[in-house]
This record gives structure tokens, sequence and C-alpha cells, in this order.
């Protein structure tokens, strides 16, 4: 291993020696910037902040790509976070389809991988949220209160010192197999946001309960006086709707 010091990439041979006089080698060389990363400079003690971490919706492939590519540091840490969860994530590895273009997978089945199965979608949006969390904290900057919606509560918590990192990962990761195991069932439920008071609602539930009889529909959240989350039964939820 050579020390490349600030000017030259670092470079090293590997060497894999089989058996019958099978061998082979190769040699690795970092990759540098034309330009040096140059870390903000923060006065911490004039800065006052909150940290933030959001929920489902926000991620796909290739978040923070620059970020991944320049920065070695945050590098690190991301394919460290995300290879907690190798051994029940590996067909694709989450890092892969959190970054297609770096380690040679499709990005077409990285897109699929964040729209269709909320095991990938949920656990990348934890590992950035760390990452990022992580990369701050390291340019000095301390933030004053935590806060998450959704899954990013999970990423606060680990980020407030509350879970070590591989419990917030593996909360997320058990969070999100329920929901594709709920989903895949015989019979899948919906969800769907509606601008409407709870008493309104409640009302066009109990209408359509007599009219179409027993059904599995419940009012999942209430976001506020006029704006609430239905979840059930896709029919039923769709009956509650037309109505």
């Amino acid at each position: 291993l050579k020390d490349a010091g600030n000017k030259e990439s670092i470079r090293c041979c590997v060497s894999c020696f089989g058996s019958g006089g099978t061998n082979v080698s190769v040699v690795l060389q970092e990759w540098k910037r034309s330009t040096p990363y140059k870390r903000p400079e923060v006065d911490s003690e004039k800065l006052k902040c909150a940290f933030v971490f959001a929920g489902q919706g926000a991620s796909a492939p290739d978040m923070c790509l620059s970020e991944f590519q320049q920065n070695a540091d945050f590098r690190w840490d991301i394919i460290n976070l995300a290879s907690k969860l190798d051994d029940v994530i590996s067909s694709p590895p989450l890092l892969h389809a959190m970054y297609p273009s770096q380690f040679g997978f499709d990005n077409a089945k990285a897109k699929s991988c964040f729209d269709s199965n909320p095991i990938y979608s949920q656990c990348a949006l934890c590992v950035i949220q760390l990452g990022i969390s992580r990369l701050w904290t390291e340019f000095g900057v301390q933030p004053v209160a935590l806060t998450g919606h959704s899954i990013g509560e999970f990423a606060a918590m680990s980020a407030a010192g509350i879970l070590s990192e591989e419990e917030a990962l593996n909360l997320v990761f058990l969070r999100a197999s329920s929901i594709l195991t709920a989903r895949q069932g015989d019979k899948p439920g919906v969800m769907v946001a509606v601008r409407c008071s709870k008493v309104t609602a409640e009302k066009v539930m109990r209408d359509q309960k007599n009219v179409s009889g027993e059904g599995t529909i419940a009012i999942a959240a209430v976001n506020g006086p006029d704006s609430i989350v239905l979840s059930g039964d896709e029919n039923h939820v769709s009956a509650v709707l037309s109505a």
C-alpha cells in the first residue's frame, strides 16, 4: 500500500493465490477529484439548528450521489451502514440498488426495487439519513434537537443515541418486511389520503356499511381537521370514496 499523502491517489495490489497455479492479481487506485474537497467552516458556538429526518417517499436511487463520489468519509459511512443489512438484503444488495451506476447494477432494476419493495426504499432512506447526520456532525454541526416523521423517527432516535445504528436499521427492515408481507397477502389492502373531517368519514363509512355489509376499513390517521387517511380492503375503501 502506497501512502498517497495529499498529491497522489492511493494504490495497492491485491493477489489471490489459487490451487494448481491459478493466481489472480489486480491493482486498485483510489479515485481522486480534479479539485480538492472543501470542508465547510462551521462555528458551532453560533449555529443553533435541529436535524429533521424525512419519511418514506423521499428515497430514490443515487441519493446524494455527488457526495458519495466526492467525499471519502461519507462514502465509507454509507457503505458501512448498508453492509449491516447484507445478511437480510442480498438480491440485490442494498448498496447496489442505492448506487447502481457505481456498482454496475441496472438502473431500471434499481428503480423497480425502490418503487415496488418497501424494504429497499425504507432501509436506503434510513442509511442515507444516518450518513448525512454523521457528515454534518463531522463538520462541527451539533443539533440542539432531533425529530423525524415515520421512517425518519428511527434515524432520529439513532442519531440521538436512543438506538444503535444496527437497532435502527433492523427495526426499519422488520417494519418494511411486515408491510411487504401484508401487501402480498390474499387480500392486499390500500391506504388513501382524503380531504374531509373525521366525523364526515365516519358517517360515510357507517352509511356504506349499511349498504354493502361488513367491511374491513378504518381511519388510519387524522392529520388535521380536514385531512385523514383511510385504510383497509381495496373494494370497501373504493366504495367509501365513491359514496
